[in-house]
């Protein structure tokens, strides 16, 4: 497999990079984009969520957009209790 991956790499012109971090950059966008912790560890196959946390790394902007989405369902839940 190594031999096909640098063959299609410089087939590509794309700098040589470790082919393990596709891994990571897929756990760590499908954790941005909203997947739950118990979710991405089935689809990484892992056992525990432990082992997916190695694997997700979310960028502050993440973060951030989490809280705020945190704050829009609270309001929310805030308004509808009023309003019964």
């Amino acid at each position: 497999m190594r031999k096909q991956k640098t063959d299609a790499l410089k087939d590509a012109k794309v700098r040589p990079f470790v082919l393990y971090s596709l891994r990571h950059t897929f756990l760590t966008r499908l954790g941005e984009s909203g997947c739950d912790a118990w979710t991405l560890a089935r689809i990484a196959g892992h056992a525990s969520i432990t082992i997916s946390a190695r694997y997700v790394h979310p960028s502050e902007d993440a973060v951030l957009d989490a809280m705020s989405r945190l704050r829009a369902s609270r309001g929310a839940a805030t308004q509808k209790l009023l309003s019964s």
